[in-house]
């Protein structure tokens, strides 16, 4: 997701014209939010799983009210400020779910983060060496292509030099598909 957030004006630009270029700002900062929801998700499953669903209502309830008023105390400031306290409210809500997931099979934050941090570390890494690339390039489409095939490399890169298990993993899924086809 901050791959697409990183692309977002090229592929603004490239797929619905530069009628729609503003969109691309609204479109990065909700791509913040989807690199987080599949967490918040996760999170919400787990208060299902262990009979916990008047917890994850109170949650649910509390992200909804927290929303009217961001809303409400936002709009006068226009889309994008109301889109970054959305994504900010759905990310603090995803601690208030931690919270209570944590109080059920003990996962701490720190667990989480050394889980994620370094994948997050690897993209942005990414994410930078594709932004200093691209901007040799004027025209939308070398720079689109610019921006996805760098950062690709560089991505792949990163995990393959630190061993990364999800990587192995993945290719050799890729790998068995492949063969069977």
């Amino acid at each position: 997701m901050l791959g697409l957030g990183f692309i977002a004006p090229e592929f603004i630009s490239v797929t619905i014209t530069d009628k729609w270029a503003q969109s691309a700002e609204i479109m990065t900062i909700l791509c913040v939010w989807g690199a987080f929801y599949p967490v918040g998700k996760l999170y919400q499953k787990q208060l299902l799983s262990s009979s916990k669903s008047g917890i994850l209502m109170f949650c649910v309830i509390t992200n909804c009210l927290l929303q009217i008023l961001t809303v409400v105390f936002t709009f006068k400031y226009g889309i994008l400020m109301m889109a970054a306290f959305y994504v900010a409210v759905n990310i603090l809500c995803i601690f208030l779910l931690h919270y209570f997931v944590r109080r059920i099979n003990g996962v701490k934050i720190t667990d989480i983060l050394r889980n994620t941090l370094p994948f997050l570390i690897a993209v942005c890494t990414a994410i930078f060496f594709a932004y200093v690339i691209s901007t040799w390039f004027s025209n939308v489409y070398i720079k689109l292509l610019t921006k996805i095939i760098v950062t690709a490399i560089v991505y792949f890169g990163i995990l393959k030099i630190a061993k990364s298990e999800i990587l192995a993993q993945s290719v050799g899924f890729l790998k068995s598909f492949l063969k069977r086809k």
